[in-house]
């Protein structure tokens, strides 16, 4: 007990240190709520206490100092202010309604969301919670849910450390429930679809699928893997009636289909990182002897942590085209960005370009607007 007590504000800073403030605020609101719950409210502050509120505070001044050694106060107040609280309260980015997760968890948390769901509205209707473990899971799962809604900036990922809970909370009642027809159902449900998923691979798969990855032979065993795996589901809960075996099956058609679909990530890395594009932009600003500009792109603006020049932000079109009357540069904006900004699109229309991904890295030269393709 007393070693418990040390170990959890370690584990919390941990928690914030892979996190951010979700790390502290989850398992907080989520300690002092069941405790509220169980009318132990006197056992706070053995949990929460000085000591482990203390010690909390050291190692995140330990790191907040390493953090300013390494980067300075601009770096230490952009973490602290404009990363945390800017996007806690009104975000610059990834700002969403509040019920912006109910409307994701459909295909984040597939193919369980049906079983998620059935579960655990039998958890609540039937009352099947009897340990201090399901109380916990269910509170920090509702709690999460709530907090996280609540803050301005919002991505699917955020939601991720809520995920074991949803699903220890959900198979911890297996035994109670699995006789219910709903829960056979959210199992056959997807292993139908997914059962489809090799067929469809061959029919839609042109139109659905990066065109690195069409005829790839990693991505076709990875898909067949999904549809055998889910075809023995299938088999498993309609033919034997074996609830534990189909998830099992499903569950290791999907492990498979991730394991033998990663050989091939490699090839869409200029679609999900920036190490390709930076490449390209420094290969560019060599040949070219110019610098380079990142057009409206927060994330875009650390862009110089892969490449070898700085990498200058400009916030608007009346700042592009003041820049391109004294100097040639290149820029890089999202293909999404150029469709979306017509003033743009037509600005640059004319302009030689180099495409990364869903970026364009573009020569602006003196004088833009005489430039030509």
């Amino acid at each position: 007990m007393e070693q418990s007590k040390w170990l959890l504000p370690i584990f919390i800073f941990m928690a914030v240190f892979s996190k951010g403030p979700v790390g502290i605020i989850m398992p907080i609101v989520s300690i002092i709520i069941f405790l509220v719950s169980k009318k132990e409210t006197r056992l706070i502050k053995d949990y929460l206490g000085i000591r482990q509120i203390g010690l909390i505070i050291l190692l995140l001044g330990i790191w907040f100092a390493a953090v300013y050694a390494e980067g300075g106060e601009t770096y230490l107040h952009n973490l602290l202010f404009k990363q945390t609280v800017g996007r806690s309260v009104n975000s610059f980015i990834h700002k969403h309604p509040f019920y912006y997760y109910l409307e994701t968890m459909w295909y984040t948390f597939a193919p369980w969301i049906f079983f998620y769901l059935v579960s655990i509205y039998f958890i609540i209707k039937k009352r099947f919670i009897r340990t201090d473990f399901q109380r916990l899971f269910l509170i920090v799962i509702s709690s999460t849910l709530v907090i996280m809604s609540m803050v301005s900036s919002k991505m699917e990922i955020y939601l991720l450390p809520v995920y074991p809970f949803v699903t220890y909370l959900c198979i911890s009642v297996m035994k109670d429930i699995k006789s219910s027809k709903w829960i056979k159902a959210t199992i056959i449900f997807p292993a139908a679809m997914l059962t489809l998923a090799l067929p469809a691979y061959f029919i839609f798969g042109s139109k659905i699928i990066p065109n690195e990855l069409i005829g790839d032979w990693n991505i076709i065993v990875s898909i067949a893997c999904l549809s055998i795996g889910s075809a023995i589901a299938l088999i498993e809960q309609i033919r034997y009636n074996r609830l534990f075996s189909a998830i099992q099956s499903l569950s290791y058609g999907l492990l498979a289909m991730i394991f033998m679909a990663s050989f091939s990530l490699s090839k869409v890395n200029h679609d999900i990182g920036y190490k390709d594009l930076a490449k390209e932009a420094d290969k560019l600003a060599t040949e070219k002897g110019e610098t380079y500009y990142c057009y409206k792109s927060q994330k875009m603006g650390y862009l110089d942590v892969y490449t070898e020049h700085p990498v200058d932000k400009i916030s608007e079109l009346k700042e592009l085209e003041k820049l391109a009357a004294k100097q040639n540069f290149l820029l890089i904006v999202s293909d999404k960005k150029i469709q979306k900004e017509q003033d743009l699109k037509l600005y640059t229309s004319n302009m030689k370009r180099y495409s990364v991904g869903e970026f364009e890295i573009i020569m602006v030269n003196k004088n833009a607007n005489q430039l030509i393709r």
